[in-house]
């Protein structure tokens, strides 16, 4: 679907949809709504499954183009919108503004460089060496290795000299980048499960039920981010990883999936792909 149309499409899903937060616009009933969420003196509320099918119905729009789904994860969109329906609600007058200015964001071709890394609670690594896995690199983590620099943030606390594995990814915002960053480092993980097959790869976080770390850090912003999703048990096993093993894993021919071609891209997805069934 061209870009137009979208957003002459999406303008009126907004416009319908309008009528209803306009009437739920209060905070009667909250605890009886299916979605509900205020931000000043607005009330985006959802009360019945009819209005969440209208209220789905923008966002659904806009991911079902593929375009824009390579390029957003999906709770990016829904959170734009519901952003612009909180300032429709006070002013309404401003929806052609609103729904030109969100379309020309989703289309747009602006990428932010991206740093992302967390903490591998699993690995032993035995020589303070550097190993490039594909896209990501795997080594006891410094200071140096920030694009930033440390200033005693807590949300840096205790990550250095442990197992780290980081990459950089182009993508618009952080959580597209989180994404792409999560597949780099389970194709990193697969190649050397495939020398270790006792190496059950896990961020920090994974090892028992909690939250997963992983540190989001926007280059082209400057500015960094933590998130938090939760996990369920993994087996704990450890793996080692020093320099012969990986001389084992260059002289296999690694170094070949860091190259830009047709192969490199499908045996990247079969590592991507490799195991995961096996631990569902």
């Amino acid at each position: 679907m061209k870009k137009q149309e979208v957003e002459t499409q999406l303008k009126s899903k907004i416009t319908e949809l309008l009528v209803i937060l306009r009437k739920n616009n209060n905070t009667d009933n909250t605890g009886q709504s299916l979605f509900f969420s205020q931000s000043s003196d607005t009330i985006v509320k959802i009360m019945t499954f009819p209005e969440k099918e209208k209220f789905n119905a923008p966002a659904k729009l806009l991911l079902d183009q593929k375009e824009l789904s390579k390029k957003f994860s999906a709770e990016f969109i829904p959170k734009q919108l519901l952003d612009y329906y909180h300032k429709l609600l006070s002013d309404e007058s401003k929806i052609e503004e609103y729904v030109t200015e969100l379309v020309n964001l989703l289309f747009s071709n602006k990428l932010n460089e991206f740093f992302v890394f967390s903490e591998i609670e699993n690995l032993r690594i035995l020589e303070d060496s550097e190993y490039e896995f594909a896209d990501s690199t795997i080594k006891l983590l410094k200071k140096a290795d920030l694009p930033f620099i440390i200033d005693n943030s807590p949300l840096l606390d205790n990550i250095f000299n442990k197992p780290s594995i980081f990459t950089r990814v182009k993508a618009v915002e952080s959580e597209k980048a989180k994404e792409i960053a999560l597949h780099n480092f389970m194709i990193s993980f697969n190649l050397f499960r495939l020398y270790a097959p006792n190496f059950k790869p896990a961020l920090k976080g994974c090892l028992l039920s909690g939250t997963q770390n992983l540190n989001v850090y926007d280059e082209t912003c400057k500015s960094i981010s933590k998130n938090y999703s939760n996990v369920g048990d993994l087996q704990l096993n450890h793996a080692h990883l020093n320099k012969k093993i990986y001389d084992q894993l260059i002289n296999a021919g690694i170094d070949e999936l860091r190259k830009k071609s047709t192969i490199s891209t499908v045996v990247k997805e079969c590592l991507y792909w490799y195991g995961l069934v096996s631990r569902q």
